[in-house]
């Protein structure tokens, strides 16, 4: 049984995708530019090795990013096909 969330999506020629149970859908801020879901699709939890912590450029949004979601861009709903 696989377990299927749904995810809006920022750049991808789609709105909406599926991604699998266990897989994240990862977009970069340069959409067009940057190599990512919109190119490879949703990437297993087991190939992460990080994740971002500050932000350093530019100086004058230089923070410490807590984790969060923005709004509308967590899992829309869950399926089991």
């Amino acid at each position: 049984m696989l377990v299927y969330h749904v995810a809006r999506t920022l750049g991808y020629k789609n709105r909406f995708v599926r991604v699998p149970d266990g897989h994240f859908w990862i977009e970069g801020d340069h959409h067009g530019h940057s190599l990512d879901s919109n190119s490879f699709g949703p990437v297993s939890v087991g190939l992460l090795h990080g994740r971002a912590s500050h932000i350093i450029w530019p100086p004058h949004r230089w923070q410490k990013i807590r984790p969060a979601l923005p709004p509308n861009r967590g899992p829309l709903e869950t399926s089991e096909d």
